[in-house]
């Protein structure tokens, strides 16, 4: 579950990441009480990841979209959405909706449609998109003072005039 992961950590610790990308990340909405069809789905889907069987309640208190509301104050992080055109699950649409959710909000999402489905050849072929989009989004000092945090062992500072 690692596009689904680091949109967690992401939305729950914004004032740590400045951005996420998620390649066909299980991105679910809430399942309401009366849907039995798809809380059986999803306790396959999810393979005990939410309790066996999956509790309703633990997975609803988990999902995506109950934390977006948190990103309407403080920092934002910027978001890349991948996923495939055959992906499984249902996942193309909630990314969607997830999609559409995070620009409603004001945060910069970029989303990705391409063909393949829940498989390596679908994200590796949005990699490099991805990494394009997220270096400029990085600050490669983490905001240090490279120079006084970390001077080089040959480095001298000159010296004051007296």
């Amino acid at each position: 579950m690692g596009g689904y992961g680091a949109l967690l950590f992401a939305i729950d610790r914004a004032d740590e990441f400045v951005a996420a990308a998620s390649f066909s990340g299980a991105i679910a909405p809430r399942i309401p009480t009366n849907d039995p069809g798809r809380l059986k789905r999803a306790n396959a889907f999810y393979d005990g990841a939410f309790g066996r069987p999956l509790s309703r309640e633990r997975f609803n208190q988990w999902t995506l979209f109950e934390r977006l509301p948190a990103l309407r104050r403080g920092p934002k992080p910027d978001i890349f959405l991948a996923v495939g055109d055959r992906d499984r699950g249902g996942l193309l649409q909630t990314t969607t909706r997830f999609h559409i959710d995070l620009l409603r909000l004001g945060i910069d999402s970029t989303f990705r449609v391409g063909p393949g489905g829940h498989d390596w050849p679908t994200w590796r072929a949005n990699l490099l998109d991805a990494l394009r989009w997220l270096g400029p989004r990085l600050d490669p000092t983490c905001s240090e003072n490279i120079v006084e945090t970390h001077p080089s062992p040959n480095f001298e500072r000159p010296r004051q005039a007296p």
